[in-house]
C-alpha cells in the first residue's frame, strides 16, 4: 500500500536544507523520514516536483512514505530488477559468473579474485568504455557487482552474497503464503 502525504511548510523548509545540494545530480532522492518530521522510515522525493514549484517554501510537495520493510524490499529487490532490465547488463552478469571462460587474460588483476577490467567488458560488448562505465555503475549501485580500483583501471566482479540475498527476498516475496497475505490486505 502506498501512502501519500503532503508535507507541511516547515517540513518543506527543512527539506530545502537537506535536499538543495542534490537538485542537479539526481532525479529522485530518499531522505530519512524523521529528519523531515515525517513518521516513516524514508521519504522519496521527486526533485522535478520540487523544481516545478520553484521554491520549497511556497507550495506543499507530494512525497511517498514507506515502512522499513517496504524500504528494505525496494533496496534488495526492486533496484536489482531495474538494473537487470537491460540485455547488456544481464549479459555482463552472465559473463562475470565465469570470467576465465569468457574473458582473455588481463595485464593487471586476477580475473577471479579482482574481477574483470572495464576495458575487457567494453571489448566483449563492442561498446565504448564510458558506456560500460554507465552500465557497471548501475550494477554496482544496486549491489549486484563490486568495483575495485587497481592503478588506473576499475575491475568488476559479482557480489555473490548480495545476489543470494536478492534471490532469497525474491523467493520470499513470491512464495504462495506471502502472495495470499498480500491479496487478503487489498
Amino acid at each position: 500500500m502506498q501512502i501519500i502525504n503532503t508535507m507541511s511548510p516547515s517540513g518543506i523548509r527543512t527539506a530545502d536544507a537537506v535536499i538543495r545540494r542534490y537538485l542537479r545530480q539526481t532525479p529522485v532522492i530518499e531522505v530519512a523520514g524523521e529528519s523531515l518530521g515525517v513518521p516513516c522510515a524514508a521519504v522519496t522525493v521527486k526533485l522535478e516536483s520540487l523544481q516545478h514549484f520553484g521554491s520549497f517554501g511556497r507550495e506543499p510537495i507530494m512525497t511517498r512514505t514507506r515502512t522499513p520493510r517496504q524500504a528494505s524490499v525496494e533496496r534488495t529487490l526492486i533496484e536489482p530488477i531495474r538494473a537487470l532490465d537491460n540485455e547488456r547488463r544481464l549479459q555482463v552478469m552472465h559473463w562475470l559468473k565465469e570470467p576465465t571462460k569468457h574473458f582473455r587474460r588481463q595485464v593487471d588483476g586476477d580475473l577471479e579474485a579482482d574481477g574483470v577490467s572495464g576495458l575487457l567488458i567494453a571489448e566483449k560488448l563492442g561498446i565504448s568504455q564510458p558506456t560500460v562505465s554507465q552500465h557497471m555503475r548501475v550494477l554496482v549501485q544496486c549491489g549486484l557487482v563490486q568495483a575495485k580500483r587497481i592503478k588506473q583501471w576499475t575491475f568488476y566482479r559479482r557480489d555473490e552474497g548480495q545476489i543470494a540475498e536478492f534471490k532469497r527476498v525474491l523467493r520470499d516475496e513470491l512464495s504462495p503464503s506471502r502472495l495470499d497475505d498480500q491479496s487478503n490486505h487489498e
